[in-house]
């Protein structure tokens, strides 16, 4: 969020009530063949619950949330590229899933966490960033979950993944920010629709005001380059280094600061704040 701040403050023209606080959220969705199995207790294959209880919770999800689904297994690939909910197309996106074919769930967590990372770099660190799960099994082999989740975690996206009609947790339950049962049709609903309260409970902006007049006072250039470079470290493709090349700060007399030196002015930065705030 503080990049975002930082950004508008130098922008001279724009205020703080005009800045645009977007929510993220990628769904991982499981259309592996295993999902055409009847959820526990029911008749009704595992897809279609999970379809049914998806449908019924973006019904009510914030107009400031974007979200995106992509599915693996047949047909693999973005029904509902990230964006503001269109309804009617989100819906029918939604309905057309089709169970078959393997668990290249490594695969898609990557592809998914990739498109909130591009997210982040465009709203510069701005709003919340979220990749859901919904899954009934474990991954094919070479898939390289935890290696994948790992990264994506310490990249400071959130992880939530749901268990769908499983006999036991999934290997990500012990992995990820939270895991959830659904092993009914009530059960898995709740799950989902808890998922998205948390996204709209976290991506407040009660103190972007309070924020936004702390970095009033400071120098436009070391603000500039420091969300750049903090930019560049952090949104690069999952697996992938980051890419550094000349982001350089230079100084009145024609001298450079490196990028490490960036970083730290931008440290320091957020720790004045949050000491600020704190005791404030």
């Amino acid at each position: 969020m503080i990049w975002f701040i930082i950004s508008l403050v130098f922008a001279g023209d724009i205020t703080p009530n005009q800045a645009n606080c977007v929510d993220n959220v990628v769904v991982v969705f499981d259309a592996s063949g295993s999902m055409q199995s009847k959820m526990p207790g029911t008749e009704i294959s595992k897809v279609s619950i999970a379809k049914d209880a998806l449908i019924s919770v973006v019904r009510n999800i914030n107009s400031n949330t974007k979200i995106g689904i992509i599915v693996f297994g047949s047909g693999s690939g973005w029904i509902y590229p990230i964006d503001y909910k269109n309804e009617t197309t989100l819906i029918a996106a939604i309905s057309t899933i089709t169970p078959t074919g393997g668990t290249p769930l490594g695969d898609y967590i990557k592809k998914g966490a990739d498109c909130l990372l591009k997210q982040r770099k465009k709203q510069f660190g701005y709003g919340s960033f979220r990749l859901l799960v919904i899954t009934d099994g474990e991954a094919d082999l070479g898939q390289r979950v935890d290696e994948r989740v790992q990264e994506i975690l310490s990249r400071g996206i959130i992880v939530d993944a749901i268990g769908v009609g499983m006999d036991k947790n999934h290997t990500l339950a012990t992995k990820v920010n939270s895991y959830r049962k659904g092993n009914d049709p009530e059960s898995l609903t709740r799950a989902i629709k808890q998922t998205f309260a948390e996204i709209e409970q976290k991506g407040s902006t009660s103190n972007i005001n309070e924020d936004f007049q702390l970095l009033q006072g400071l120098d436009s250039n070391v603000a500039a380059q420091a969300i750049t470079v903090l930019s560049v470290l952090q949104n690069q493709p999952i697996g992938e280094k980051p890419i550094v090349s000349s982001v350089q700060l230079k100084e009145d007399k024609g001298n450079t600061i490196g990028i490490v030196s960036v970083i730290l002015v931008c440290s320091v930065i957020v720790t004045i704040i949050v000491f600020i705030r704190k005791f404030s």
